[in-house]
């Protein structure tokens, strides 16, 4: 089935067997992808003929449409993922940690710039990757103004939507976004954007190394069965997290998502 409703997968990393997953800190690396894995999702896409293309065309024609977006700005944006998108005619949109630009394993300026100019959108993910919903006002302002002046600069374009860092905002870090610019912020909650209305904040389904073709397959064409199923895993992940310590939470949210990855949605 195939509605209105705009669909955003959230992606990191590729690993094109250079040992990239094995250098990431252990927290990341359930978000890093081979790139035949990567490849068979793309090929899932493109077989169905959804429509990949830039979040601001998605934005303004949803239906059939996909919105693929890669945050943190890993070196592999610029060396796996992009040319794979081209060649099947596709662009996505990356949210670039600014002040990682240039470091080792992320892009540089003049990848960000190539990316730019093939298509592909380029947006923020904060300044340095800190937990925003903690900071102080000039900490807020720093992490999203800065980064969006710092891409700018390199871009020579605006840049409209923010990703937050770790998922993680509040009523403070979405006021931050609005005086900032931003057009849209979009967050790690799962689920389905209406297209009707104009949401601030933007729902995104994250893709794990074990998230199968299947999986995405699920997500594109059951959506009611999906959004029932995504209402009861939160239901379920939040009474755990009230009731059990950080340790059995942590292992069985872990369960949970794979169990996810591999066909539940």
């Amino acid at each position: 089935m195939r509605d209105g409703s705009l669909i955003i997968l959230l992606y990191h990393g590729v690993d094109s067997g250079e040992g990239f997953a094995g250098q990431a800190e252990p927290h990341r690396r359930e978000y890093i992808l081979r790139d035949r894995l990567f490849e068979d999702h793309m090929g899932y896409l493109r077989a169905r003929g959804y429509r990949v293309r830039p979040l601001g065309e998605c934005l303004d024609r949803p239906r059939e449409a996909v919105a693929l977006t890669f945050d943190d700005g890993e070196r592999s944006c610029h060396q796996t993922i992009a040319p794979l998108l081209e060649r099947l005619g596709f662009r996505g949109d990356f949210f670039i940690v600014s002040r990682l630009i240039g470091t080792p394993g992320y892009l540089t300026a003049g990848d960000i710039k190539g990316l730019a100019a093939n298509g592909h959108g380029i947006h923020s993910h904060s300044a340095t990757h800190r937990c925003l919903t903690g900071l102080d006002p000039e900490g807020l302002e720093e992490e999203l103004a800065g980064s969006k002046a710092d891409l700018e600069a390199i871009t020579g374009t605006p840049v409209e939507f923010f990703s937050c860092p770790n998922g993680a905002f509040n009523s403070r870090v979405i006021s931050a976004a609005r005086r900032a610019g931003y057009d849209r912020v979009l967050t790690s909650v799962e689920g389905y954007n209406p297209s009707r209305g104009s949401p601030f904040l933007l729902k995104r389904f994250a893709m794990r190394a074990y998230t199968t073709t299947a999986g995405v397959a699920g997500i594109c064409e059951r959506r009611a069965a999906t959004a029932c199923k995504v209402a009861a895993k939160q239901i379920v992940t939040e009474a755990c997290k009230a009731v059990l310590p950080f340790a059995c939470y942590d292992r069985l949210r872990t369960r949970l998502l794979q169990a996810c990855g591999k066909g539940w949605i």
